[in-house]
């Protein structure tokens, strides 16, 4: 495995390197998705992951079987 620092990188051209992927993206944010805001705390996070996780879990959705 390469690491970054192997290639010469020093910590901030590494962080400027991936945000700079991250802008890229189009859609909504995964913070849009969750509804969430981006100031939530951990656990706020962590309940609304698990919460539209058992929304669209296959054993607990089935509602919408092909």
């Amino acid at each position: 495995m390469v690491l970054p620092s192997d290639l010469g990188e020093s910590d901030s051209q590494e962080d400027e390197r991936c945000n700079s992927k991250q802008k890229k993206t189009k859609g909504p944010s995964l913070y849009e998705i969750l509804g969430i805001t981006k100031d939530a705390s951990d656990d706020d996070i962590k309940r609304a992951y698990r919460k539209l996780a058992l929304r669209y879990h296959p054993d607990k959705n089935l509602e919408n079987d092909p």
